[in-house]
């Protein structure tokens, strides 16, 4: 199969105020005015930029690892991280988060668990996420939960199946 050719080039400025498109192979530009769009069209436009940000966090990943994935840019965007590479790669803040809060938890420490959450799942916080599941300890809990997490999904298939004919098998 050929390899397709890039016909444009497309950027938006750092302010968010232009999108601009070049035409590769002519020396022509469009330049968009976003604050010239009507509002109907700025939100349309933002939904379908969430869209596809979110369905490219599921691309090549099916069930499980498709909605993790998702979930996992979700968490960044809501956090205020547009991060560029590939997003879907990696733990979600809020399992890593929660896996911490447990082990400070269960080792007597006393702590603000929402000051915590921030603190894992925040706008810049990769490292601090990194690093925490560097620790054996904080690794263990999060295996733990995504278990627990499976075992909830398992339980509720196993639910839906109740009855459920197999003839067609």
């Amino acid at each position: 199969m050929a390899e397709r050719q890039k016909v444009l080039g497309k950027d938006y400025s750092d302010d968010f105020r232009t999108v601009t498109i070049n035409f590769l192979g002519t020396d022509d530009t469009l330049t968009v005015n976003v604050e010239a769009l009507p509002e109907a069209v700025r939100k349309q436009a933002i939904c379908h930029g969430l869209v596809q940000k979110l369905g490219d966090a599921a691309a090549g990943e099916s069930g499980v690892a498709a909605y993790d994935a998702v979930m996992t840019v979700y968490e960044r965007l809501v956090a205020g991280d547009w991060t560029k590479v590939r997003e879907g790669v990696g733990p979600r803040p809020s399992i890593v988060a929660e896996a911490v809060c447990r082990v400070l938890e269960k080792a007597g420490k006393v702590f603000n668990r929402a000051a915590k959450i921030i603190e894992y799942t925040g706008k810049d916080s990769k490292a601090k996420r990194d690093g925490a599941l560097a620790n054996a300890v904080v690794k263990a809990e999060f295996d733990a939960i995504q278990a627990e997490r499976a075992m909830e999904r398992a339980d509720k298939s196993a639910a839906l199946a109740v009855g459920a004919s197999v003839d067609s098998l």
